[in-house]
């Protein structure tokens, strides 16, 4: 069971880059249940299962990370991630995005209608990839301490190993008014229902944790990122890493460990 249901996201997010997270916790959601019907039976299946499909999940997470761009707009993300490097959001022009992408203004329109909104869809496609990078980091043979601690560093060390594109998606969105926290709390929504069918899968395995509800783990979430947010704020995107006790902590105590 946990074998199937890592495959499935997998699979979930390998062919849903393009659309939007909503789509995303729509499919994360009906893998809860999936997962709360059919009760895993045979534990040890599922752990030597995984052993034969660890390199080939692998494979599919370095695709999905490092996939050249195959349309305009996804060279327009790519592009403007490129320009964050050496200049700040603000001081990023269509010029400097559609040069670098190699598309014509009139593409850039095609697509968004303004350099906040292709950073608003920026977001979205950067929550993907994490949750990519997310899924390769742990084993189903996991008990959730193991999983926290390694989805947890997997996720700071994306954040930090990405400074100038982090500080934007952070940093700018906030100033973006309801859009932009319409753009965050999606995001937070996607890694909360992670969240909750994890410790509902691990829950139906027989591990003593508690269960966990969806406006819990939104707590628990924003409250990770908030963190997050700070450091950027002061500075600090070099050691993020060193947020990864508070968050497992954090999500720990909320199951009950």
């Amino acid at each position: 069971m946990y074998l199937l249901t890592r495959i499935l996201l997998l699979v979930l997010i390998s062919t849903n880059l393009k659309s939007n997270t909503g789509t995303v916790k729509y499919q994360m959601l009906k893998l809860e249940k999936y997962a709360a019907k059919n009760k895993a039976k045979n534990r040890k299946v599922a752990i030597d299962g995984y052993k034969k499909e660890e390199l080939k999940n692998e494979k599919e997470s370095d695709t999905l990370m490092n996939k050249p761009a195959t349309d305009h707009k996804e060279r327009l993300l790519n592009a403007l991630t490129a320009c964050l490097k050496n200049k700040l959001y603000r001081d990023i022009t269509l010029a400097d995005i559609t040069r670098a992408a190699q598309v014509s203004r009139r593409s850039f329109y095609q697509h968004f209608e303004t350099k906040d909104a292709c950073l608003l869809a920026l977001s979205s496609d950067t929550s993907l990839k994490i949750m990519a990078c997310i899924m390769s980091a742990y084993s189903p043979a996991d008990d959730l301490p193991s999983l926290t601690a390694k989805v947890t560093h997997a996720y700071l060390s994306f954040i930090q190993e990405h400074p100038a594109l982090m500080n934007a998606l952070y940093l700018e969105t906030a100033a973006m008014g309801h859009k932009g926290l319409a753009a965050r709390r999606k995001v937070a929504e996607l890694f909360a229902q992670f969240l909750c069918q994890q410790v509902s899968v691990r829950i139906n395995v027989g591990e003593k944790i508690q269960a966990i509800d969806h406006a819990s783990a939104i707590a628990v979430i924003a409250g990770i990122n908030e963190l997050i947010l700070y450091e950027l704020m002061d500075g600090n995107s070099a050691s993020l890493i060193q947020l990864s006790d508070t968050a497992e902590k954090l999500i720990n105590r909320m199951v009950g460990l």
